[in-house]
């Protein structure tokens, strides 16, 4: 059988880390060509991965190698949504790293054209792929802790020198601050993980260094409040600069028989009037070593295919995308306003 060819948009660390390594060992790809504006940056990549193509422009790669079948888009947030829509309208599958596009509007054209042409839209959101991400959600798909009535979930980073990447701090490239770069991970997760109730309120704060954000300023904080028609609720925090030693990473879910907990995972189930842990003992090495990373890119991008290939059901669906892109902006009004926003 024929390898599936596929072409990467983007040279930088996510696609060298996580992207080309998988690509790279999966039996039914291959990379044929790969995307840069820094046309020596994408050579260099070219070289070390055995990319035999190099393009500056997407248009110009869709216009000279129509054998492309699939593209990855692994570039600045502000040029998802122009590469993708060129790419489903050439015809062809398309995976993109979180978020889709930096507004609800875009993301709903991106899937609605997806629809029309019969091609696959996947949005990267890696962490639903974790190993310990897919055995909890296992676990609650089966009511093993019962109905999901409260959650909260946090990423909270030490205050940095600077940004790693410039276009993380700009808006116009990144839509926005440390929501669309941490937050979006953390509420997809625990949003994910409880069933994808549908959101009735939203309630949030957003901070520049300790003050309350302006409109046009990146935040660098943000607590947020979701309330879920089911009466469910959940809350968010998340932040690049709190005076803390090391990383905060967590996600608590709380049912009605039981309980669960990320990072590491922990799973409590309520039997015969005794709480009782139930987590896989056999999983644990797995969940706690180095490589849960790149573990959950392994299974994200070998699932992709799958869907491709064999018309699996995707795990992460464009019209959650939609749905999750509605919810951060009305994160953001409601920093802006200090008012609940009405979903």
């Amino acid at each position: 059988m024929s390898k599936l060819k596929l072409a990467v948009v983007g040279s930088g660390w996510i696609a060298q880390l996580a992207h080309l390594p998988t690509w790279k060992q999966l039996d039914e790809v291959e990379v044929v060509a790969i995307v840069d504006v820094d046309e020596g940056k994408a050579t260099g990549v070219a070289q070390k991965y055995g990319i035999k193509n190099v393009f500056i422009d997407i248009l110009e790669l869709l216009e000279k190698m129509p054998e492309v079948e699939t593209v990855d888009i692994c570039t600045p947030t502000n040029l998802h949504f122009p590469i993708a829509q060129a790419s489903l309208l050439a015809g062809k599958h398309v995976i993109i790293e979180k978020p889709m596009a930096t507004t609800s509007k875009d993301a709903e054209i991106l899937c609605n054209l997806a629809k029309k042409q019969n091609k696959e839209l996947l949005v990267a959101m890696n962490h639903r792929f974790r190993p310990d991400s897919m055995i909890l959600k296992n676990f609650i798909k089966g009511k093993e802790i019962g109905d999901i009535f409260f959650a909260k979930a946090g990423w909270l980073k030490p205050k940095p020198e600077g940004l790693a990447l410039k276009w993380q701090s700009s808006k116009s490239s990144a839509g926005g601050g440390v929501f669309m770069d941490t937050g979006i991970h953390i509420l997809d997760l625990s949003w994910w993980l409880m069933g994808n109730p549908i959101p009735k309120t939203v309630s949030a704060s957003i901070w520049k260094n300790g003050r309350p954000a302006k409109k046009n300023e990146i935040e660098d904080s943000v607590s947020a409040f979701l309330r879920f028609e089911n009466g469910s609720t959940l809350n968010l925090e998340t932040g690049w600069t709190f005076n803390i030693e090391n990383d905060l990473i967590y996600t608590s879910l709380f049912g009605t028989e039981g309980s669960a907990l990320l990072n590491p995972l922990r799973i409590f189930k309520r039997l015969h009037g005794k709480l009782v842990n139930v987590t896989p003992a056999t999983e644990n090495k797995t969940i706690t070593s180095q490589n849960l990373f790149k573990k959950s890119y392994q299974y994200e991008l070998g699932h992709f295919i799958q869907v491709i290939l064999k018309k699996q059901e995707t795990y992460s669906k464009p019209e959650d995308a939609i749905k999750r892109m509605k919810i951060i902006e009305a994160i953001y009004e409601s920093g802006l306003t200090g008012k609940e926003i009405i979903l």
